[in-house]
């Protein structure tokens, strides 16, 4: 299923969903018990614990909104499976101390590529605002103020990455010596 399919389908759902409460005379069972069946189809199509079938991580492009929200997804979900994965309840997840030492220096070296997203996000928000594509659709604070906010955020997020790697960083280094008895 592509974004596009998700999104519509979600679309409709929420639909359903709006028509029903809106509705007086609605049977609301019946709507319920339709969505959850759509839900699950939903779920069914797109796999429930990763990237549709196919999906394949592709740095050279061809980009589009869809792929790059779709990215995303898979970064959270990732970071949700190797919670998962190293976790007490797993048990053959995490066996060796030089598997928690490859982990934590993956993740010093993946983290830090955070602070270069936020600032390439607030790249192109300047530039849609510059070239005058920018509004705010919710009504909120003056647009300049809007982005002065992004920035600062997006500040702290590049601070806070530069931070998190570090410290996978130390982390890593700590237990360069360790070894399973």
């Amino acid at each position: 299923m592509t974004p596009d399919q998700i999104a519509a389908e979600l679309a409709a759902v929420t639909s359903s969903i709006e028509t029903a409460l809106d509705d007086e005379h609605a049977d609301r069972q019946y709507v319920l018990e339709t969505v959850a069946g759509r839900l699950d189809s939903v779920r069914e199509r797109i796999g429930r614990d990763g990237p549709p079938a196919g999906f394949v991580l592709r740095a050279d492009g061809p980009h589009s909104d869809g792929y790059t929200a779709e990215i995303a997804t898979v970064f959270a979900d990732a970071a949700r499976v190797l919670n998962y994965a190293t976790g007490p309840h797993a048990d053959t997840g995490l066996t060796e101390p030089a598997t928690a030492y490859a982990v934590c220096g993956e993740l010093a070296a993946r983290t830090y590529r955070l602070g270069q997203l936020a600032s390439l996000v607030m790249a192109f928000l300047d530039r849609e605002r510059a070239a005058g594509r920018l509004s705010d659709d919710a009504g909120r604070s003056p647009l300049p103020l809007i982005i002065e906010q992004a920035r600062s955020n997006a500040a702290a997020a590049t601070r806070h990455a530069s931070a998190l790697s570090a410290a996978f960083t130390g982390l890593h280094n700590i237990l360069s010596g360790l070894a399973r008895r």
